[in-house]
């Protein structure tokens, strides 16, 4: 029954949609389409991943927003190195991580494997896609890119991401996509981009690819 009268609201929307002007109805779409896109993300990321740990345990994952411990970052000492390369002792500016993605439009994550890259950006996930918080993070729609997914084959990223084959989105969220969606809000920089593995991407050929499509995004989505 739910899923019926769910079925006749879309179809009412739909009729109601076609009689308004463009602008507008796109307009409603593109907003319909991002609520239900933010709450499918939010839903993907918002457990802790536990490698190693087989499903079939039944082990229900903690939620990374009630156990992850946000990153402070410093900057470098302006004093040199000892002679032990330790850094001299100092005070140094503190920076929590919604304060370094407001200070620079590009920032690059390294690390060893399982040192967190992968939390990390997952965890930006969940405080961009939460409107309600009124963050400088959530006016920004956030796109999680796995490059292991990728095709890397040098087309653009919007195709990369709107590809059923790539699994970047579901399936049943991709057949509702509005056209130029993603378009509007990277020209718009209303998008936090979050290219994820590059470390996993390891044949040469899709690594120079993977490069190449990051570079693209950056030139033209400043």
């Amino acid at each position: 029954l739910v899923s019926i009268m769910k079925k006749q609201i879309e179809n009412l929307i739909t009729k109601l949609l076609s009689k308004i002007p463009l602008f507008v109805s796109l307009k409603l779409r593109f907003n319909l389409w991002e609520k239900q896109y933010r709450k499918v993300i939010s839903n993907e990321h918002k457990h802790i991943r536990l490698p190693g740990f087989r499903k079939q345990f039944e082990i229900a994952p903690p939620k990374l927003k009630e156990i992850y411990i946000a990153l402070e970052l410093q900057t470098p000492s302006k004093h040199s190195h000892g002679i032990d390369l330790s850094p001299a002792m100092t005070l140094r500016d503190t920076y929590n991580m919604s304060a370094v993605l407001n200070k620079f439009q590009h920032i690059v994550i390294l690390g060893d494997p399982g040192a967190g890259k992968t939390t990390l950006l997952e965890f930006l996930v969940l405080l961009s896609a939460d409107k309600k918080k009124h963050s400088s993070l959530s006016r920004l729609l956030p796109l999680f890119i796995p490059l292991r997914n990728c095709l890397l084959n040098g087309r653009s990223l919007i195709d990369e991401v709107t590809d059923p084959t790539t699994g970047i989105l579901p399936a049943d969220l991709l057949a509702k996509y509005p056209k130029d969606y993603f378009e509007f809000n990277l020209e718009n920089s209303q998008c936090l981009i979050l290219f994820d593995g590059m470390d996993e991407v390891l044949d040469e050929a899709r690594t120079v690819a993977a490069s190449r499509l990051i570079e693209t995004c950056a030139s033209l989505y400043p």
